[in-house]
């Protein structure tokens, strides 16, 4: 089942770029844009590897309509830890 079918409740960052499919090439180059940074910083982003900072977390979320904290739940438990 594709995202454009499915209801996207506590999806992360990463579960949302593997559902991207064919469109991860077009996602990452937005992220790398919008953020300004290099297409491996973005990469590693979407794929989980590292978190980036607040600042790019809000654009993230703004490119995929998601809240951050259901982009990256993980995070909010070490906040309030």
């Amino acid at each position: 089942m594709s995202i454009k079918h499915k209801i996207m409740e506590n999806m992360t960052l990463s579960c949302y770029y593997e559902d991207l499919g064919k469109a991860q090439v077009n996602f990452r180059k937005k992220v790398q844009e919008e953020c300004g940074v290099s297409l491996a910083t973005a990469s590693r982003w979407v794929n989980g590897k590292i978190i980036p900072r607040k600042s790019d977390r809000e654009k993230i979320a703004g490119i995929v309509g998601r809240p951050v904290e259901e982009l990256w739940p993980k995070l909010k438990e070490v906040q309030e830890a």
